[in-house]
């Protein structure tokens, strides 16, 4: 339980963090929302840990997914490679009356953050130094 709760606080301060950083690139943190941000970063939290419940639940793939935490440490740096490729990578939208606009690539954001906070809420890292101690004692 201990674990959980320091996997969902550490979560919870990241999707914070890149919350804060993502309006700071836009330029408007004057007007931060932080209802809306903290809904969405409830919310996404909930999603991943409904999708993630197998890994909690399954004795056999949480022992599997716990010794293999190469994984979600792979999934926050791709995650965050796809929220910082999302800032440079632009589209165009077309409006009425012929004005068309740039912004940044949604569908890269909306992957690198879902995979950033599955990463977060699913990482173990008690078990990973546990692994790393065992490897160099031998």
């Amino acid at each position: 339980m201990r674990t959980f709760i320091r996997q969902l606080l550490i979560t919870l301060a990241a999707g914070f963090a890149i919350s804060i950083i993502a309006n700071l690139m836009d330029g408007n943190l004057q007007n931060y929302p932080f209802e809306r941000a903290a809904i969405i970063i409830l919310s996404s939290v909930a999603a991943c840990l409904l999708i993630g419940l197998p890994i909690r639940m399954n004795k056999r793939i949480n022992s599997w997914w716990a010794h293999h935490q190469l994984i979600p440490i792979l999934g926050v740096i791709i995650g965050s490679i796809f929220m910082l490729l999302s800032c440079t990578v632009f589209e165009q939208v077309h409006h009425y009356y012929d004005i068309t606009m740039t912004r940044s690539n949604p569908y890269l954001s909306i992957a690198g953050w879902a995979m950033t906070i599955f990463s977060l809420l699913h990482f173990y890292p008690t078990l990973l130094r546990r692994n790393l101690w065992a490897t160099r004692a031998e």
